[in-house]
């Protein structure tokens, strides 16, 4: 059951207590055309007091800035209210939808496709 996550980085997620509140990955990179992706999540309890959105910003300078990449791809279900807002937070731009991607509690439901460019995250950071 080996596991080749050479393309995967993951980091804990710690509040200012020590507490672990969730975890974030970069996955996704693709060398050749400078592009990569995330995974975050947050444990219930530690949702909505800003560790996703600061923890997403931190592995973008380190993806844009660090591993020189010029492309941040990202999905969420557009019923997730909470990681939709987070995209336009950060000033990721919609690209597109996936329809009927995720079949959860007895529904199907969409998956909403995000992009940011490095011009676009310099842009946000000086903002």
């Amino acid at each position: 059951d080996f596991k080749d996550t050479s393309n995967v980085t993951m980091f804990g997620i710690e509040a200012l207590s020590g507490e672990v509140v969730g975890w974030i990955n970069l996955h996704s990179k693709n060398m050749r055309h400078g592009t990569f992706g995330f995974g975050i999540s947050i444990y219930q309890e530690y949702q909505k007091n800003g560790y996703g959105a600061d923890e997403v910003k931190i592995l973008l300078r380190y993806g844009f800035n660090q591993l020189r990449m010029q492309k941040c791809n990202s999905a969420c279900l557009a019923t997730n209210e909470a990681s939709m807002l987070m995209h336009k937070r950060l000033n990721f731009r919609e690209e597109g939808r996936r329809r009927r991607e995720a079949y959860l509690d007895g529904q199907f439901h969409d998956d909403i496709l995000w992009g940011m460019l490095k011009e676009e995250f310099d842009e946000y950071e000086r903002s």
